[in-house]
């Protein structure tokens, strides 16, 4: 309630008190105006026995009110001064994740030789490669151990590694008893995989269907995680991969 609304009230509550007496005392017992100061002392004892009680309570009220407005905006500003900390961390990540990314390489077997590759075209060949032993035939366990036999130096472990670093960040830091909710967090996992290059993206996903790793295990278990990668519609992706 503002304090124009709480002056109107309490004018509205003192002619209230006012006007029940007039229509006890006036209107329907008849009497008339009293020249007597003790009878004009009653009526103050009136007025203040009936306007005193209501206007404390509505006192009580507007503090509490008050109160409430005060913790809720505390409770704002923490919120925010959260989400300020969280998205300093979350950026600077992303930051490091794409430097990292930049000197990613794999050496993929072409033409029964090893071609060293770099970032995203590195990508792309492991893509044609898994596609190519797909259509041969090869089984998903075979695929799984041709993964590991490229990964052998962590090459692949290392980049996205830093990928579910970035997820745990936001599932830990944007718990529910934190002041956030699913929304939120879906919100920074959007953000996180539009800020990721695109290939990096995708060899996550090689990753997410073939590899072991721990961090990866965790990604599958995250089911918001799982939910915003169905709504962008990876799972013609994995299905192809």
């Amino acid at each position: 309630m503002n304090p124009r609304s709480f002056v109107t009230l309490a004018f509205l509550v003192l002619a209230l008190g006012w006007f029940s007496y007039w229509l006890n005392f006036g209107f329907i017992n008849k009497f008339e105006i009293s020249n007597s100061q003790e009878h004009w002392g009653l009526l103050g004892d009136f007025l203040g026995g009936v306007i005193n009680p209501i206007l404390t309570f509505l006192t009580i009220i507007i503090l509490v009110r008050s109160l409430t407005l005060q913790k809720e905006e505390v409770e704002k500003v923490k919120k925010h001064e959260k989400i300020r900390s969280f998205e300093t961390h979350f950026f600077n990540m992303i930051g490091s994740q794409k430097v990292l990314y930049e000197s990613f390489s794999l050496k993929i077997v072409e033409d029964n030789q090893k071609t060293e590759h770099r970032a995203a075209q590195a990508v792309i060949s492991l893509e044609d490669t898994i596609i190519n032993h797909k259509n041969a035939g090869s089984s998903f366990d075979e695929i799984a151990l041709l993964f590991e036999d490229y990964d052998v130096e962590d090459k692949i472990y290392s980049v996205v590694r830093t990928f579910s670093i970035i997820v745990k960040l936001i599932e830990k830091k944007l718990r529910d008893d934190c002041g956030f909710d699913k929304t939120e967090r879906i919100e920074y996992y959007e953000i996180l995989i539009n800020y990721t290059d695109f290939s990096l993206v995708r060899l996550v996903l090689i990753a997410f269907k073939y590899a072991n790793y721990a961090q990866i295990k965790d990604l599958r278990e995250n089911e918001e995680f799982v939910d915003v990668l169905e709504v962008l519609g990876v799972s013609d992706y994995l299905n192809d991969i």
